[in-house]
């Protein structure tokens, strides 16, 4: 299912903006975004169909089409999983919101600094968040920001692998008793991660979140970052 040239997203540099009523793959580009961002790292059919609202068989052409545009790759041998490439972290990563003063840039690092605390203090929470870094238009010396790029690295918080493993398993059953109903298996296996991830990001639209390790991976050596808080462990 190839599509035309201008369904493209805007990408000028490491920096990759959603415009109004913009198209991809047949669909709202902020919707497939959303898709990209909910999957976490792999993308199957069942979940695609599952948040575009589509038959398997559209959810199928779907993926290949961000396959053949280098969003995804894959499917991951033996399975029906397709994967994030850098270029779909991009677009997960994307905005659709307004760009920001940096004053309201600063504003949110406060902020987010704040709810690391939150998380690393509370209970409910299995992964502490060990270092957030910022990067992108951030470090340029510039007054308007297309958005505010964070990466973020966790730990978990129990020391031992196997109480780990114990709490984070508990964590599933308890939301699925609550009535949680996870759209894909990636997502149920991942949801403590997710939870963390999404109480780093509140309510705040013009913040970017990636994982920084593999950002670090996937840029070039001359990716330019600031740690913020902790420190990046080997």
């Amino acid at each position: 299912m190839a599509l035309p040239a201008e369904y493209g997203l805007c990408a000028g540099s490491e920096d990759m903006r959603i415009q109004p009523n913009q198209m991809l793959c047949g669909f709202p580009a902020k919707q497939i975004r959303d898709l990209l961002r909910g999957a976490n790292q792999f993308v199957t059919i069942e979940y695609a169909a599952h948040v575009l609202g589509c038959s398997p068989e559209t959810a199928r052409e779907v993926i290949e089409s961000l396959k053949q545009d280098a969003y995804l790759e894959g499917p991951l041998e033996g399975r029906e999983y397709w994967e994030l490439t850098l270029k779909g972290s991009q677009l997960r990563a994307a905005t659709a919101a307004k760009p920001i003063s940096r004053k309201t840039a600063e504003r949110l690092v406060k902020e987010l600094l704040s709810r690391v605390g939150e998380i690393n203090d509370s209970p409910d929470y299995l992964m502490r968040v060990s270092c957030v870094a910022v990067f992108g238009s951030y470090l340029r010396e510039v007054e308007v920001l297309s958005d505010l790029d964070i990466g973020y690295c966790l730990q978990p918080k129990a020391t031992e692998p196997a109480e780990h493993q114990r709490l984070w398993h508990e964590q599933i059953k308890a939301e699925e008793v609550n009535g949680r109903r996870f759209g894909n298996i990636p997502e149920r296996v991942c949801w403590p991660h997710i939870k963390v991830v999404q109480a780093l990001r509140g309510r705040a639209r013009s913040l970017s979140l990636e994982p920084l390790d593999g950002l670090i991976e996937q840029m070039p050596p001359d990716f330019r970052y600031k740690i913020l808080y902790g420190e990046l462990l080997p």
